[in-house]
């Protein structure tokens, strides 16, 4: 096996993260089996959420110009928080990603 074949790179980075939520909610209030009050809300938002990532990959050089390889990744995202109605609600994008990649150097 050829050692210069393969490769390992790190990076890692700053992210801006373009968040384009849609949130509902639909509540119904019931008195002796019937709805008397119904509320129902829906609210779009717009966010750019900021955070940074770190990266590692190999890959195996398949000829003077290919490579194929696997990465792992992890994304330190901020969270995106709400309301809509009485309801609060907040949601962490940060997290782990794994995939692999075939790369043509040109």
């Amino acid at each position: 096996m050829d050692s210069d074949r393969w490769l390992a790179t790190a990076s890692a980075d700053a992210t801006a993260h373009l968040a384009d939520a849609e949130y509902s909610v639909a509540e119904s209030l019931y008195a002796n089996g019937r709805e008397f009050r119904a509320y129902r809300r829906e609210q779009d938002d717009f966010d750019v959420l900021f955070g940074a990532y770190v990266e590692a990959a190999f890959a195996y050089r398949l000829g003077h110009r290919a490579s194929v390889g696997i990465f792992g990744r992890y994304d330190l995202v901020e969270e995106l928080e709400g309301s809509l109605g009485p309801n609060e609600f907040r949601f962490d994008p940060s997290g782990w990603s794994a995939g692999a990649f075939f790369g043509f150097d040109f």
